[in-house]
């Protein structure tokens, strides 16, 4: 029968650590305190291994399905069926962090870092665990995720590495240091970006890279990396013929986009903005995502990534971008709709907002979104019988394009006209067609329907901005959420 020493493997692994890690292995015990499971001289039979790795795929579905409580559970029974497993450890410390237990979490990195002193993350994970409790010990941890190198390291590896150190670095405080990774990782990584020739291969990469490097927090790298594929692939293109063209151009619209994105995430100023647009231009005009194919003018452009600074909490900078968008061309009904409805939700009815809808109604008079803010707009005013027309067409304008979720058992409405609608309703004496609205809209907002909109979040991210920039629930929580709490607040008589 094959067995294994548990305590063997860690004493062995945490000794190998030590080598460059120094005293801080002695600190880590002592600051983190004992694991939740125990790893006791014991040996491990192949069959205990079995159950183990059977709990342990098991948890790892239920972790991928989210149910991290079951997760967690499921890590535990493996762990206490082998404690030398180190993926489980893994595995543990990631749902406890999802589920807010740090403590247990960081304690779980400890007993990883110890069966696998090479894993790099778990060694940035316990060294910011101890930042706040022994800054001394804790910093060189970090900074030794930087320094240790493997035979056959990727470059890529690398950055990827020094992305997550720098985020650690600043959670931790230690922003000298994290200036310093993040001066380094800008510079290698722009380098690389220029001299790494256009492939299919190459821009997966870099694309993968890109989500990385913005996820961590280094913006700049990950936004310089965007800019620069994006000129490559356009420098292509114009060298190009036919199918091979398109292809070249599609590669350059995407990173474009995700340009535009990060920049839109990292509240980038709406001045670098146009700059930036303006550089990008072909003789055609501005290739950006979903529709590539169809040139976009300066003006088009401006006003898409001012939609991507509302919905990524940037609305002082989509307000500048939208009035140069108007600037450029007053005639953008487009731009006009959005802008007005920016100024009213933060200024009300105002003689600048009335134009701006009234000019956007006469060019787009069948656009449901044009059709809300006028509707909007009239209740505000007190027309109420106006705003119920309005948005009444605009409800129906808008299930033209809804789709149809069968789990759902019908199409899929705008909720927050259903919520306009039935304020209309309200107001005007109707309310009975405002409960049933108001009811309607929280639906849609829950169940299938609330799963549905968070996936489609991640969806629409990679599909119109070429690089999905922040988590779908979190795009959901901000453009829904305050929707949801008004709903249930109507719906209960608040």
């Amino acid at each position: 029968m094959i067995v294994r020493l548990a305590t063997a493997v860690i004493g062995a692994s945490a000794l190998s650590w030590a080598v460059w890690a120094g005293p801080a292995v002695d600190a880590v015990a002592q600051l983190i305190g004992p694991p939740q499971i125990d790893t006791p001289t014991v040996t491990v039979s192949l069959e205990a291994q079995r159950q183990s790795l059977e709990a342990h795929v098991q948890a790892r579905t239920a972790f991928v399905q989210g149910d991290h409580a079951q997760a967690m559970t499921l890590w535990q029974q493996a762990l206490r069926a082998d404690p030398a497993n180190a993926e489980a450890w893994e595995g543990l410390a990631r749902a406890a962090t999802n589920a807010g237990l740090h403590e247990s979490a960081a304690t779980a990195w400890h007993r990883r870092l110890q069966l696998v002193p090479t894993d790099m993350e778990a060694m940035g994970h316990v060294g910011e665990a101890l930042a706040k409790r022994a800054p001394d010990v804790a910093l060189p941890m970090l900074l030794a995720v930087r320094d240790h190198q493997f035979e056959g390291d990727d470059p890529v590896d690398g950055w990827r590495r020094d992305a997550l150190l720098y985020s650690m670095l600043k959670r931790g405080g230690y922003d000298e240091a994290a200036a310093e990774v993040g001066e380094s990782l800008y510079s290698a990584i722009t380098t690389a970006a220029v001299q790494d020739p256009p492939s299919d291969a190459a821009d997966a990469r870099w694309r993968r890279l890109l989500h990385d490097m913005h996820e961590q927090g280094v913006s700049s790298a990950a936004l310089s990396a965007a800019m620069v594929r994006g000129f490559k692939a356009q420098e292509l293109a114009a060298d190009l013929k036919a199918a091979p063209r398109a292809r070249a151009r599609a590669t350059a619209a995407r990173f474009h986009s995700a340009a535009l994105a990060i920049a839109a995430g990292s509240g980038v100023s709406a001045a670098n903005v146009e700059r930036y647009l303006t550089q990008a231009a072909d003789d055609d005009g501005l290739r950006l995502l979903p529709a590539f194919r169809d040139p976009m003018t300066l003006s088009e452009a401006l006003w898409r990534s001012a939609l991507m600074s509302l919905a990524l909490d940037h609305p002082d900078i989509a307000e500048q971008l939208l009035e140069r968008s108007l600037e450029i061309d007053r005639h953008n009904a487009a731009a006009a709709n959005t802008l007005g409805w920016v100024l009213l939700e933060r200024d009300g009815v105002t003689p600048r907002v009335q134009t701006l809808l009234t000019q956007a109604l006469a060019a787009m008079p069948d656009d449901p979104a044009v059709l809300d803010s006028m509707g909007w707009m009239h209740l505000q005013l007190g027309d109420t019988d106006r705003a119920v027309e309005l948005l009444t067409a605009a409800r129906t304008k808008a299930l033209e394009f809804a789709p149809n979720l069968r789990e759902f058992g019908g199409q899929l409405e705008d909720p927050e006209i259903l919520f306009h609608l039935a304020e209309a309703l309200a107001a005007a004496g109707h309310a009975q067609e405002a409960t049933e609205l108001w009811t309607a809209g929280l639906a849609q907002l829950n169940g299938v329907a609330k799963k549905w909109r968070i996936a489609d979040g991640g969806a629409e991210q990679r599909r119109s901005w070429g690089l999905q920039v922040v988590d779908p629930e979190a795009l959901y929580t901000h453009r829904f959420g305050w929707l949801e709490w008004a709903l249930r607040n109507r719906l209960s008589g608040s």
